[in-house]
């Protein structure tokens, strides 16, 4: 089975609580950034190191984000371009938006959410022309505000919570479209969601996360009992046509503190 991947670049602001979408649903408490802490004996509420097990010594507590935690997520090192890749352009079947190189800027994780997510690039360019969004330097594409939620991508099938496979949704946070930039004359817009799987019940100060695309869909396409997520691009914003979004990429804390996103056993949270 022929699998493509894209890697690339995705950095991220400010972030703030949001309530998980529909067909993304969990046991409350579950699902969120914080982290597991061992107390004494008989005075926390879990039985392991991830807080997501009840335990006769009972030496973990799980705590929540309280506040925003200062983050930066950049391209994974020794990975490839981002890449753009827009079907039906030009008469060719597709064209690669690529870029070849990194940016990285700060923000902060918050218990249920990430937000004010933009997704930036350098380098960038497709047919042999430059790529960059309005107002930035030749080559510079950068994303409006986005959202960021995690959510259940395909649940476990013999019902252990914990083990389900658990991803983020990028949305657009002010409005559907994610990016607006030129490549020569030809302006381009992009509108949707995309999701990527993320690593749950693993506490690090790097937490990494993969997009792909796989004989002409993303991977995945939607959360469990969810609707369908995927890119679209245009250039007059009357005919749409679908896109694919590829990157690998690295969220660390500033301070190197761990944090992880828990998720957990029904009626356990």
């Amino acid at each position: 089975m022929r699998v493509r991947r894209f890697y690339g670049i995705c950095l991220v602001a400010a972030a703030a609580a949001l309530s998980l979408p529909a067909g993304a649903s969990a046991t409350p408490g579950s699902l969120e950034f914080g982290k597991c802490e061992k107390v004494a004996e008989g005075t926390g509420a879990f039985g392991n190191s991830a807080c997501t097990k009840p335990g006769k010594t009972r030496t973990f507590a799980w705590v929540p984000l309280s506040e925003p935690v200062s983050i930066t997520i950049s391209k994974t090192p020794k990975t490839g371009n981002l890449i753009l890749l827009l079907r039906e352009n030009f008469g060719s079947g597709e064209v690669e938006v690529h870029c070849a190189g990194e940016s990285s800027i700060s923000g902060s994780v918050a218990r249920t959410s990430l937000a004010s997510v933009v997704l930036k690039a350098t380098q960038c360019q497709a047919l042999g022309a430059s790529c960059e969004s309005e107002g930035l330097a030749p080559e510079v594409i950068e994303s409006h505000k986005l959202l960021a939620r995690p959510g259940i991508i395909q649940k476990n099938g013999e019902g252990q919570e914990e083990l389900d496979v658990v991803g983020l949704d990028f949305q657009g946070e002010e409005s559907a479209r994610l990016l607006d930039f030129r490549c020569g004359p030809p302006e381009v817009h992009v509108r949707g969601g995309v999701i990527a799987r993320f690593t749950v019940n693993r506490a690090s100060p790097s937490l990494k996360y993969e997009y792909i695309e796989e004989l002409g869909k993303q991977i995945p396409e939607a959360f469990a009992e969810g609707p369908s997520e995927f890119l679209e691009w245009s250039f007059n914003e009357l005919e749409w046509k679908r896109a694919f979004l590829g990157f690998k990429a690295t969220l660390k804390t500033v301070s190197k503190a761990k944090i992880e996103l828990r998720h957990c056993e029904a009626n356990v949270c």
